[in-house]
């Protein structure tokens, strides 16, 4: 990877994680899913947890990291792969602050500025 696609990434990365920061309303929730080997007591809390916030009305965003996949998510949970996928589900559902987009991640990758970088055959 190029040294200027590498800080492409830093830049976003970091703009996803400033957008999504607790200054929003809080109408979501991002929970860590837990691990295949963790105890009952945990799998129960985090169940308990996405049903207590989708009760309330609250959006639930999942984390599943790669020893999570046997996790049990809410039907109306949304799974994320890391932190900063969950960043961008979060970002997607609000709306954005110019109204010229239709969600604030739009806004977020629409401020970014860059040429555009072709496919190169090898």
């Amino acid at each position: 990877m190029s040294a200027v696609l590498k800080r492409r990434i830093r830049r976003l990365e970091k703009m996803v994680k400033e957008a999504a920061s607790p200054a929003q309303p809080r109408t979501v929730v991002v929970l860590n899913a837990p691990e295949d080997e963790a105890p009952a007591a945990g799998k129960a809390e985090f169940a308990a947890q996405q049903d207590a916030a989708i009760r309330q009305g609250t959006s639930v965003i999942v984390i599943v990291g790669p020893n999570a996949k046997a996790a049990k998510l809410h039907p109306k949970a949304i799974a994320a792969d890391s932190e900063v996928d969950a960043m961008g589900r979060r970002l997607a559902l609000f709306p954005s602050s110019d109204g010229m987009h239709r969600n604030a991640l739009q806004q977020v990758l629409g401020s970014l500025s860059g040429n555009v970088i072709g496919v190169v055959a090898q």
